[in-house]
Formats: C-alpha cells, sequence, structure tokens
C-alpha cells in the first residue's frame, strides 16, 4: 500500500509533541513556585504513574493483547474489545496506583492539597512522557516517505501489523492543524489527572470506596470514548478537552471543597 504523509503533517507533529513537553515543564515549574507545592507528592505521582501505567500494567497487556493466543486473536480481531481492554485497564491500573499512593505512600500528608500536587505530579509525567508520540508519528512519517514502511510493520508481531497500518494511515490523514491538537489534549489529560486525583483522595482520606471504582469508570470512559471515536478526530478532541474542563471544576467543588484543609486521613 503506499502511503505518503504530507510535509504539513510531519511538521505539525514534531511541534506539537516539542511545544507540548516545554509547556508541561513550565507548568510544572510555575505550580511549584506559585503554590509552594510539597515536593514529595509530586514526586510519588511521577512514579506511581510510571509503575502502574507503564510497568505492572504489561503483565496482563501481553497475554491479552501481545502473545498469540486464542484471547489475544479475539481481543486484536474486534475494535471495541481491543479499546474496551486497553481502557479498561487504564483505568483499573491508575486509579489502583492512586489508591496505593494515597493509602500507604502519602499516608502523613492529611492537606487536601496533597490531591492536587499528587495531580500535578502523574499528569505532568504522562504528559512529558506521551509527548514523545506525535514526535515519533513525525519520525515514522519522515521513514515511511523514504519508502521504510516494510521495515516499520516488519518490527510488530503479525497480529498487530493490521493495527499498526490502520494507525498509520490515520495518522498520514492528519493536516497540520489536525496534529496541532495534541497541545491541547495534553491540557486536557492533565486536568483529568487532576480531577480523578481529588476524587481518589477523598476516597482514602474519608474512606468511601465507592469513589474509587467512580474513578475507575471515569477514567475507563474517558479513555474508550477517546480511542474508539478517534475517526472523529476533531470532534473527539473538543469534546475531551469540554469534559476534562467539566470533570475538574465538579471535583473540586463537589468534593475538594467539601473536605477540611487538613486532616486526620487514616488512624
Amino acid at each position: 500500500m503506499d502511503i505518503t504523509f504530507p510535509q504539513g503533517t510531519i511538521t505539525g507533529y514534531l511541534i506539537s509533541g516539542v511545544l507540548a513537553i516545554l509547556m508541561t515543564v513550565i507548568f510544572i515549574i510555575v505550580w511549584k513556585v506559585k503554590t509552594k507545592a510539597k515536593i514529595f507528592p509530586m514526586v510519588i505521582g511521577a512514579v506511581t504513574f510510571v509503575l502502574f501505567a507503564e510497568i505492572l500494567k504489561l503483565i496482563p497487556v501481553y497475554p491479552l493483547v501481545m502473545a498469540d493466543n486464542a484471547v489475544s486473536r479475539a481481543i486484536n480481531s474486534s475494535p471495541v474489545l481491543y479499546y474496551f481492554t486497553a481502557a479498561l485497564l487504564a483505568g483499573i491500573f491508575e486509579e489502583t496506583g492512586r489508591l496505593v499512593a494515597f493509602r500507604f505512600v502519602l499516608k502523613k500528608y492529611t492537606e487536601r492539597r496533597t490531591a492536587l500536587d499528587y495531580g500535578v505530579g502523574h499528569g505532568g509525567i504522562e504528559a512529558l512522557i506521551t509527548s514523545m508520540t506525535p514526535i515519533s508519528i513525525a519520525s515514522i512519517g519522515t521513514a515511511i516517505n523514504s519508502g521504510m514502511l516494510d521495515q516499520i510493520l516488519s518490527a510488530y508481531p503479525e497480529n498487530q501489523q493490521a493495527k499498526m497500518m490502520e494507525q498509520i494511515t490515520e495518522f498520514a490523514s492528519h493536516s497540520f492543524g489536525t496534529a496541532m491538537l495534541w497541545i491541547p489534549e495534553r491540557a486536557a489529560a492533565i486536568m483529568i489527572h487532576l480531577a480523578l486525583s481529588i476524587i481518589v483522595f477523598r476516597a482514602v482520606r474519608d474512606k468511601k470506596p465507592l469513589l474509587y471504582f467512580i474513578a475507575v469508570l471515569l477514567h475507563f470512559a474517558v479513555d474508550f470514548g477517546l480511542v474508539f471515536s478517534a475517526e472523529h478526530f476533531v470532534a473527539t478532541e473538543i469534546a475531551l478537552f469540554a469534559a476534562s474542563v467539566a470533570m475538574l471544576i465538579t471535583a473540586i467543588r463537589c468534593v475538594y471543597r467539601r473536605m477540611p484543609e487538613d486532616a486526620e486521613v487514616l488512624a
């Protein structure tokens, strides 16, 4: 199949990735300086994301998606099952990571603002890591334009090559402006992480386990909706940003402000 990445698309993804990284770094620095945030909760947020979302999640991902077995073939053959599995695992592992961090590691950090400081670390490191994706897309586009499509596909297992081809085709169809939407998407993701951190923090602090399950479901819903409606890219990004603003405002008004500023989390 003949695929060509427009130069504008490659440039857009490269610029969006670099700008997303710079804006995230600036946001973290400004947050630390202006709010006098405590470093430890921010670091724990970053470490928790890497541990639970990037490492531990691979334990079920490999047999369910990457390995060649009956279950993985069924999941990979169905977009609905594939996206459902990916979104559910993300929700379970990331929110469980938050729960563990607040319950055990940050047990002595009783101020409600701990939720926000943690959320900045969790969402910030995800933004930095995932902002390498548009840079990688720009690199892949350049390589494909040089005739290296077969070599790129051969680096993936056979049961993943068709899905990779679909993604490459989708990325190649994007315009410069569409590629630049990565920046507001990362901003939206950070807002969502702040909201979910508030919810799980209160779940631990006030011993309300239902809030943890709400966080898992919200995380799942956002991820599933984002990837499953990717064919309507621009509309999806607009909806994601609007949803992230609504989630953060709701979490602050209905959860954060209803907690005292400082209280014992656990005995």
